[in-house]
């Protein structure tokens, strides 16, 4: 499989609240393959398996995607989000 997801903006308040959201976006199915969600280099606890993420922190997203049938993964695809 070859993810894309794209670098992105989400907008936080000066006190340090999310006010604007970033959806990464694989462009893949999920009905076909297994997501991994990673920020800054750590897998995300508890992330859906699911070909989108919500970001909601500034960092370094990565997902590793795995094809179901054959259980090839994909190589680490990263995208920078930032305020």
């Amino acid at each position: 499989p070859v993810p894309k997801i794209t670098d992105g903006y989400i907008c936080i308040s000066k006190t340090g609240e999310t006010l604007q959201n970033y959806i990464l976006n694989t462009q893949l199915s999920n009905n076909f393959y297994d997501f991994l969600w990673y920020l800054n280099g750590e897998i995300i606890p508890n992330a859906p398996n699911n070909s989108k993420y919500t970001a909601t922190e500034v960092g370094t997203y990565g997902v590793v995607v795995k094809n179901n049938s054959t259980g090839c993964a994909s190589d680490m695809i990263t995208a920078n989000v930032l305020t």
